[in-house]
């Protein structure tokens, strides 16, 4: 088949125009899938916010104060026994170490000026400790406070629980008592409330001491030693088998000083004196030598004495 020149141009034309047909075609479909996506994210943003469902007022709510006592919510047991143990002590206000007191009160006067001392005491009579040398009590008949190492009137109130002192309105000492003797710290104060003197005890005895016992139940005391600061300081005691002391007296600096005193394990003659020995006056001073001032035997009767030694001497 022979192409003309009029086929060669209808052929071109109505491909030329085919084309540009599917081009149109083509630009249209995508602007209207443009136009299509557009429309649809106008109607998303036209959509209407969701609300929050409102709470049904039939609807009951749950009270925990009208809960039952087992559907109540877990309480926590350390403030629990904290709440207990506060209650305890506010029902047991004048309870100490486990015993009853009652509270007294002394108003006197010293140097002309008013002196007030509050203290406590045990509702009923309690022997204290027959090792501790300083006894303390309340003498009904002197009202006064006073210690001893033997009370032998049962009718006097023993202190037991806190005590203070003050001069002219101003604290000068406390502490506390355990069953007649001086127990914890105790502090003493200038008239300024500056600190005096600080001393801790544990019933009767300066906590430091050392302590040793003739038994395995530590019940029968052997010997005390007073410690303050890594040094002997203060009384020192040592006991006989049956309680009596044998030797006393004070320590300072480490070292004995005044007199020291020594004592048979029995009485008889109503005494048990054995020896009284002389010492320097303070733990400081130069060398001293020590000397036996006065002796006795077992029966009481004297044995020698330092000064009618001396006075003979000076005499010869």
């Amino acid at each position: 088949m022979l192409l003309t020149w009029g086929n060669i141009w209808n052929e071109w034309s109505l491909n030329d125009c085919s084309m540009k047909f599917r081009s149109k075609l083509s630009y249209l479909a995508i602007l209207l899938i443009v136009m299509m996506l557009t429309a649809l994210g106008m109607e998303a943003q036209k959509l209407p916010k969701v609300k929050k469902p409102k709470k049904n007022k039939s609807e009951k709510v749950l009270d925990l104060d009208s809960l039952s006592a087992t559907m109540k919510p877990t309480i926590d047991l350390e403030e629990e026994e904290e709440e207990e143990q506060v209650k305890k002590k506010k029902r047991k206000k004048k309870v100490f170490y486990g015993m009853r007191t009652k509270k007294g009160r002394i108003t006197a006067h010293s140097g002309g000026k008013p002196l007030y001392e509050e203290f406590y005491y045990l509702k009923e009579y309690q022997e204290p400790n027959y090792y501790v040398r300083e006894k303390y009590y309340y003498d009904l008949e002197d009202r006064k406070i006073k210690f001893s190492s033997d009370i032998k009137n049962q009718e006097v109130l023993i202190l037991h629980g806190p005590y203070k002192r003050y001069l002219d309105g101003q604290l000068i000492a406390e502490g506390i008592f355990y069953v007649g003797t001086k127990h914890g710290r105790w502090m003493e104060y200038f008239s300024n409330d500056v600190l005096k003197d600080k001393e801790k005890f544990f019933k009767g005895w300066l906590k430091e001491s050392e302590i040793t016992y003739y038994d395995q139940q530590a019940t029968k005391v052997k010997e005390v030693i007073s410690i303050r600061n890594g040094k002997k300081e203060g009384t020192y005691y040592y006991f006989h088998d049956n309680g009596v002391v044998a030797v006393t007296g004070d320590y300072e600096n480490d070292m004995r000083i005044g007199v020291w005193k020594e004592y048979y394990k029995y009485r008889r003659n109503r005494t048990n004196r054995k020896k009284e020995v002389q010492y320097a006056e303070d733990g400081y001073g130069s060398e001293f030598r020590p000397f036996i001032i006065k002796e006795w035997n077992q029966e009481g009767k004297l044995l020698y004495d330092h000064a009618t030694r001396k006075r003979k001497l000076n005499q010869s």
